[in-house]
């Protein structure tokens, strides 16, 4: 009996060192502040395929301090991941509470004191929102009807004045913060005079650009980018190029790193299943009309 039970224990002990030894390469991977990732490049490349193996539901935010990422999945809800001793864990609980319902989106706003939700109930979306106070995540508040009349789906994003944009219909909206709450939207206009259409749209945390996607169909689903002008209209947008896009596949989601380094974005590539892609973010300064340089 005691030769089993140490023959038992010699072979847990074993196998319990073998995952041990398995895992550890990946825990050396998710040190530093992308995840351990070799920044990419021009050319858009897989973010973390070793760490992120679910399918994401939109592109993750990143604190400004880069100690939390959030990311939604499609099917296993959001993961919280938090950087400890310089290496990022994912954790069992969230720091802040979700509303009830399916969350259908999550934005950190650039500040880092507020954090907005896409929320699905009783088939409707609806927007909420916490804020940071003392250190501590305050119960998330339903944001005003005049934002919450409008059908809305998929990501969303705020600047550092907690304006938030989204899209309804096609077209890009924007609701105003007053320092109380949000305003009526409006939509954004193009130099003509015509409407700024795309979905899944990112704002600049300054407003002086935004991308977004061209639409959900195959044929159209490119990433763009607009800039403001002093009119406060936005030019046409210009397409993001092939470094970043690929035909036939449904490109969304564009979010800009806090440091304004990298672009993430999600891509069927090469499908069905939506994954996190990244690149450099020099295009910003590069695709830039000369009359607003």
């Amino acid at each position: 009996m005691k030769s089993r039970l140490f023959y038992l224990t010699t072979a847990v002990f074993i196998c319990s060192m073998l995952y041990a030894h398995k895992e550890a390469p990946l825990s050396q991977d998710l040190k530093g502040p992308y995840f351990g990732q070799k920044p990419p490049g021009s050319q858009a490349e897989l973010f973390a395929p070793r760490a992120i193996t679910y399918e994401v539901h939109e592109s993750p935010s990143i604190s400004p301090d880069f100690t939390d990422m959030i990311i939604d999945s499609m099917e296993e809800g959001t993961k919280y991941y938090k950087m400890i001793d310089g290496v990022w864990t994912l954790q069992e609980e969230m720091p802040f509470d979700l509303p009830p319902g399916t969350s259908n989106g999550i934005f950190l706003s650039p500040s880092g004191q507020r954090i907005y939700f896409q929320m699905w109930k009783d088939n409707d979306e609806n927007y909420y929102m916490s804020e940071k106070k003392n250190g501590k995540w305050t119960t998330p508040r339903i944001l005003v009807e005049e934002v919450n009349s409008f059908k809305v789906h998929w990501q969303f994003s705020t600047a550092e004045n907690e304006n938030l944009y989204f899209s309804s219909g096609g077209r890009i909206l924007v609701s105003v913060f007053d320092g109380m709450q949000h305003g009526s939207p409006i939509p954004l206009k193009l130099e003509s005079g015509e409407d700024l259409r795309g979905v899944t749209p990112f704002i600049a945390p300054d407003e002086s650009y935004l991308i977004m996607s061209g639409g959900f169909h195959k044929q159209d689903s490119d990433l763009y980018i607009s800039y403001r002008l002093d009119s406060k209209k936005w030019t046409q947008p210009i397409n993001l190029g092939s470094s970043i896009n690929r035909e036939g596949t449904l490109d969304l989601c564009p979010k800009i790193s806090p440091d304004g380094k990298y672009l993430f974005f999600i891509s069927q590539r090469p499908g069905p299943n939506f994954q996190i892609f990244w690149a450099d973010a020099g295009f910003i300064n590069s695709l830039k009309p000369a009359k607003i340089r």
